[in-house]
């Protein structure tokens, strides 16, 4: 899912944008004494959009301006965070980093203290935005947040600012309370409204579940189709409204036109189900009208992102994980999360009409799914198949989906880089096969043995049991982000579970012969099915959306 904290910064070039012209505009602004005051204060917004434009030196340029006629202070605090983002954007891990964070949410504190509410919001978002970026904890082997959670997160825990949003004793207590009168008001059929600002994709098998139900009314709202879209999912909106509601003397929901229908809908309804932790979490949590139920689901990549930090939790009556190991990381990262009632939902899955039949070659074939993209590490996949290739070249890799794309960061097209040239050397020409991305992967599936899951972190890797239903053989990295808080070992069996690209080619190797793949293919078949097909768990999402 895309990041939560800052607008798609691709570095694809603008047709439209003239940087020279936008840095000359701005020169004469900066230097000019009766346009500097109102000029200078425009310099990070002027220079995150040509950023955004692929004009990254000229963005750069347009910082030096500011700096060198600023007289220091908040500004200078501003246009170094601005500088430090766009070096993140890069791949950059600026060593400053720590203390221009710590300069922010001490500008944020002197604003809130001086009664300006929304200016602390502001500098709170810039401040969160560098700790939680992307490239520190999505494109790495490790992410600083998930490896010591409380040290990185250890210049808000003084910061009032934040603390302001911590749900008081009294929150939690009103939330309780209003379960307790909601007990005597659901209506029959209980009225369910589903949310999402990313998609329903994963939860479609779930929602049609309860619409099929007689005692279940649905209905679905995905705030992307709405007028304000664009407001409904601002943070700048958002952690404004956050940070007045938090501090009162009533809650305040988000300044956003809602139409008449989505009014009528969240008034409507008797639970509201998310799907995604992300900024329509956010704003669900501040608009739907108590005691109205509410339900988060979290898939992964959000617990190290700024949305679960600005969601009201104690307006959240359950919040969903798909997996043990998220929970885990999700409470370190965010200790408020401690206090709100949580319940670990595999994500469902469709395993009873997988087919286990296997063409003879899959005896020596892997898969790796989804593979254009850093955070599914396909060098890795890559480096076992070269050992494997070092005594038998019969060995082969499918990688299926869509390729790295044209235009990203520049850690990730480094990346990208790396894969072409690994798979341009010689021990692995022509054992290398890339598969267009298709929605049914059952005919696949008959060509595959084995089942890579190399990745950085996952949250549940539905693909990956969906190979293991079909008979493959898992082969399943201790995804590096991950680990510490169980990571796979936490919901599939241990000895499925791989370190080094060594240990990988070892437990392949051990299953070379393709009886004892079948049976190994078998045993990993059942048990997936028995533990994680759509019938198994079907009950249990009844359960916890409709608060049975």
């Amino acid at each position: 899912m895309p990041s939560a904290d800052a607008p798609d910064r691709s570095t694809a070039p603008s047709p439209t944008l003239d940087p020279h012209d936008e840095v000359e505009a701005f020169r004469a602004a900066a230097t000019t004494p009766g346009q500097r005051g109102p000029a200078l204060p425009r310099a990070p917004d002027i220079a995150a959009r040509l950023h955004r434009a692929g004009c990254t030196a000229a963005a750069l340029e347009v910082l030096d301006i500011a700096e060198e006629n600023s007289s220091g202070g908040a500004l200078r605090a501003r246009l170094s965070a601005e500088r430090l983002s766009i070096r993140l954007d890069d791949g950059d891990v600026p060593a400053e980093l720590t203390g221009v964070i710590g300069d922010l949410l001490a500008v944020a504190d002197e604003r809130l203290a001086k009664g300006d509410r929304r200016g602390a919001a502001d500098w709170l978002r810039y401040a969160l935005g560098l700790t939680l970026h992307r490239t520190l904890h999505a494109d790495d082997l490790v992410s600083p947040l998930a490896t010591d959670a409380r040290g990185w997160m250890a210049p808000f825990k003084h910061a009032h600012v934040y603390r302001a949003l911590r749900p008081t004793r009294r929150a939690h207590l009103n939330r309780r309370l209003s379960s307790l009168r909601r007990g005597r008001l659901v209506h029959s059929p209980h009225r369910v409204l589903a949310v999402t600002g990313h998609g329903f994709h994963f939860l479609e098998e779930p929602l049609a579940h309860i619409a099929a139900r007689a005692d279940v009314e649905l209905r679905r709202l995905d705030v992307r189709s709405e007028p304000h879209a664009d407001r409904l999912q601002d943070l700048r909106i958002l952690t404004r409204a956050r940070l007045e509601s938090a501090i009162g003397p009533t809650p305040a929901p988000p300044e956003t036109e809602l139409t008449a229908e989505t009014a009528e809908a969240l008034e409507w309804a008797d639970t509201v189900v998310v799907e995604w932790c992300d900024n329509a979490a956010v704003w669900a949590s501040l608009t739907v009208p108590a005691p109205t139920r509410l339900v988060i689901r979290l898939h992964s990549i959000e617990a190290l992102s700024m949305s679960v930090h600005l969601v009201d939790w104690s307006r959240v009556d359950r919040l969903i994980f798909v997996a043990p190991h998220l929970r885990r990381l999700a409470r370190a990262a965010v200790p408020v999360l401690r206090g709100v009632p949580t319940s670990v939902l595999p994500n469902a899955t469709l395993l009873a009409d997988i087919p286990r039949t296997k063409v003879p070659e899959a005896a020596r074939t892997l898969a790796l799914i989804g593979w254009g993209q850093a955070v599914k590490d396909p060098l890795y996949a890559l480096e076992i198949l070269g050992r494997l290739r070092l005594s038998d070249d019969s060995w082969r890799l499918l990688l299926v989906g869509n390729p790295f794309p044209e235009h990203d960061r520049t850690r990730s097209e480094a990346y990208r880089d790396r894969v072409q040239e690994r798979l341009a050397r010689a021990d692995l020409a022509g054992a290398v096969d890339l598969v267009a991305w298709t929605p049914d992967l059952t005919e696949l599936f008959s060509r595959v043995g084995f089942i890579l899951s190399t990745s950085l972190r996952e949250s549940f890797h539905i693909s990956l049991i969906q190979a293991a239903a079909s008979g493959a053989v898992p082969v399943v990295r201790d995804w590096p982000v991950v680990a510490a808080y169980g990571g796979p070992s936490s919901f599939l069996p241990k000895d499925w579970v791989i370190r080094t690209p060594a240990e990988a080619a070892a437990r392949i190797l051990d299953y070379a012969d393709p009886a004892r793949r079948s049976e190994a293919g078998e045993v990993a078949s059942h048990w997936v099915r028995k533990r994680y097909d759509w019938g198994r768990v079907a009950r249990s999402y009844d359960d916890v959306l409709l608060g049975r």
